[in-house]
């Protein structure tokens, strides 16, 4: 679903009603079995300042990017207005360092492996995961990987320890295994627990493992316990409901483990680690409530502890839309409004998106 229309982020995240046949669905597996019930599908780089291939079940690669020179460290954000991943560097600076354009449609979700080779969920014409190699040298450098979705747009991707890739989107999550990145990657595992996870929209993973899924539509956080997820049918283990109105676009775990959330109505809620799993509804420890108007799309903790939050619309301190603001790990935790610091912004065509870090140098 594309985010034409910022004015209104949870309309244009997550609008309408049409139901999508996942890619997995399509494969000669024995997944087949599992397709009788359709999922549903929907939407990116700060910056100062073609499209995949045609889908088919087997990943396009190319290895004509992968030496020579390194994808820059620190900080990326993708833009889904622009079309672009931009790098900031490390650390942090208002100028972009580096601008992927090349494959990208409507970039969706950022997440780096342990190679330092960012891969992309771009939800475009034709929805698809594409991976840029860390030996990419140039802006106009393609994707060296291109798995097609099949009209399902890849919301959110996270890398478990072992290098597997999950993957949220389309009512469904996916794991893709490691071994299967570069050949014809068959779903090693799909999670659907429809009366739970309908439209979920970030995945990430704690200290110990566990897969943690934002659902958007239901306004829930659900924990798949480390142990389970090697098993042919997950099981939730932690299920969080959100307080009404905080429909989830990200999450993001910090050094203590607390949970961050980034919701639908304009607030960012943090969930200490001992409280989860002692209750369904958790009281949030930090409610970060007026700091910004438009929404925060997306959260990431650099090597620091700092929080880093994207926003579609304009802060309450009168900031440009589009912007990406850091808070000092020092601030979070002490207060409801902490101070940001406004690290990069666009007052045109403003789409920013996703956040990743890389610890490339």
């Amino acid at each position: 679903m594309r985010a034409d229309a910022v004015g209104d982020v949870g309309a244009t995240r997550r609008g309408g009603t049409r139901r999508h046949l996942p890619w997995w669905c399509l494969l000669p597996a024995v997944l087949l079995a599992a397709c009788s019930s359709a999922p549903n599908a929907s939407p990116a780089t700060t910056s100062s300042s073609g499209r995949p291939s045609s889908p088919t079940s087997r990943p396009t690669t190319s290895s004509a990017a992968r030496s020579g020179g390194a994808l820059p460290g620190g900080l990326w954000v993708s833009d889904i207005h622009a079309n672009t991943v931009t790098a900031f560097g490390s650390p942090p600076a208002s100028s972009p360092v580096r601008t992927l354009r090349n494959g990208l449609d409507h970039p969706d979700a950022l997440a780096f492996d342990s190679q330092g080779n960012l891969w992309v969920g771009d939800g475009g014409a034709h929805p698809a995961i594409l991976e840029y190699a860390a030996g990419t040298t140039a802006s106009g450098s393609g994707p060296v990987t291109t798995i097609p979705t099949r009209g399902v747009a890849p919301e959110g991707l996270a890398f478990d320890a072992r290098g597997n890739l999950w993957v949220a989107g389309g009512g469904v999550v996916l794991e893709l295994a490691a071994t299967s990145l570069h050949h014809a990657p068959s779903p090693a595992r799909v999670i659907t627990t429809p009366s739970l996870l309908d439209g979920p929209d970030a995945v990430a993973f704690d200290a110990r493992g566990n897969l943690w899924v934002a659902n958007y539509d239901n306004r829930v956080l659900l924990e798949f316990p480390e142990r389970s997820l090697s098993t042919s049918h997950p099981q939730p283990g932690l299920h969080v409901q959100l307080p009404g109105g905080a429909a989830p676009f990200a999450i993001a775990f910090d050094t203590h483990g607390d949970l961050w959330v980034a919701c639908q109505n304009d607030k960012v809620y943090e969930y200490a680690a001992s409280s989860l799993g002692t209750t369904d509804l958790p009281s949030a420890t930090i409610d970060m409530s007026t700091f910004i108007s438009g929404g925060v799309i997306g959260l990431a903790f650099d090597e620091q502890g700092d929080l880093w939050a994207s926003a579609v619309g304009s802060s309450s301190s009168g900031a440009p839309e589009g912007t990406v603001y850091e808070y000092a790990a020092s601030s979070l935790g002490t207060t409801d409004t902490p101070t940001a610091d406004l690290v990069a912004s666009t007052s045109s065509n403003p789409g920013t998106w996703a956040l990743a870090f890389s610890s490339a140098r």
